[in-house]
């Protein structure tokens, strides 16, 4: 089992103080998780069932989701073969967005990961969302788009925006939204899933003590009435 109470930094423990503003306050934690070569995120359900509804909807009673991108075949493909790989790093067809409900306690899911976790503030982690929500591709009508059935019970494949490639995989993803989040990190040196967990291990920021810590949805203000209703299937 993995230990999961990482240093949150090398100097620093909680943040404390009367002065800090709820809006500055590191309260909202998130985890990069590593399973093998492929790297993904865990975030609170309600920040991003906020800024895509049909989640919410679709994994009913799950407090978290696991989210990661990667190539459309290789991630999809039942048996991952050498000839898909190459595929993915240098003819991609396309990406794909990869959810996982979290409904068990958050340790006992995370037991089995290497994992990384940092806290954020509100407005780090709506600059998070924003990009984890764009990177679904929309139908027309501005909904996400359902794919195969997820690895994992009841996960689901969404079709992803951008091109995997050598040079942009699904590692570089997940650096290039912690960075999206305030993290100090360079995304071109982080292809690797250990390289990842190193960096976000290295520059993770410590959560703030507060007498009375806020839900993600009182910091957050996503909702986006009428956007997602429900997924179209290719």
């Amino acid at each position: 089992m993995n230990t999961l109470a990482f240093p949150l930094s090398q100097s620093e423990g909680p943040e404390t103080g009367p002065s800090l503003s709820s809006a500055h306050r590191r309260q909202i934690r998130i985890h990069a998780v590593s399973r093998g070569w492929h790297t993904g995120l865990v975030v609170p359900s309600e920040g991003v069932g906020c800024a895509i509804p049909y989640l919410k909807a679709r994994f009913v009673g799950a407090t978290h989701y696991e989210i990661g991108w990667g190539d459309r075949d290789f991630y999809q493909a039942k048996k991952a073969t050498p000839c898909l790989a190459f595929q993915a790093l240098f003819a991609s067809r396309g990406s794909v967005m990869h959810v996982v409900p979290i409904r068990d306690p958050l340790p006992d899911f995370l037991e089995n990961c290497k994992v990384a976790e940092t806290c954020l503030t509100a407005s780090e982690y709506a600059s998070l969302v924003r990009l984890i929500s764009e990177s679904f591709a929309r139908s027309a009508n501005g909904e996400i788009i359902a794919q195969a059935r997820g690895k994992y019970e009841d996960s689901q494949f969404f079709q992803g925006r951008g091109a995997y490639s050598a040079f942009y995989t699904c590692n570089r993803w997940t650096a290039t939204a912690l960075q999206s989040a305030g993290l100090d990190l360079w995304p071109r040196i982080t292809l690797t899933s250990g390289s990842v967990i190193r960096a976000v291990r290295r520059y993770a920021k410590a959560c703030s003590t507060a007498s009375k810590p806020e839900g993600v949805e009182d910091a957050l203000e996503l909702r986006q009435p009428g956007e997602d209703a429900g997924p179209s299937r290719t």
